[in-house]
């Protein structure tokens, strides 16, 4: 039996945006979103930012791709770059382009029923 075939439900691959990058001994730092549909969560890791957002687009019947700001708090490290995966769609834990940032504030658009992890780095 290939354990390659076996079928993983969505849910599989949310689960691993937080499980593969918040590791134990991970910080949570506050975060915010500028969006109230959008749900931010931060993390850090030594020098490693985590910051995982989550948009059902289900409460109020809106499914559209959402612009939002996500902003972290105070013990937020200074990072330039942020790899980006993603999960939700046709897309399960991929990597999407990098994001490079100047603050601890950055801005991004979200499809619905989509959760997405930034791993940052010093």
């Amino acid at each position: 039996m290939a354990f390659d075939r076996i079928l993983k439900p969505q849910q599989y691959y949310v689960m691993g945006q937080y499980s593969k990058f918040v590791q134990p001994g991970a910080v949570r730092i506050g975060a915010t979103s500028s969006d109230p549909l959008v749900l931010a969560t931060a993390y850090v890791d030594g020098l490693k930012l985590i910051v995982i957002a989550t948009y059902l687009g289900v409460p109020q019947g809106i499914n559209a791709e959402r612009p939002v700001r996500v902003e972290m708090k105070t013990g937020a490290p200074c990072v330039k770059r942020v790899d980006v995966f993603r999960t939700g769609g046709a897309d399960n834990l991929a990597a999407v382009p990098p994001l490079f940032i100047t603050d601890p504030r950055f801005g991004l658009s979200i499809p619905a029923r989509t959760v997405v992890t930034f791993i940052g780095q010093q």
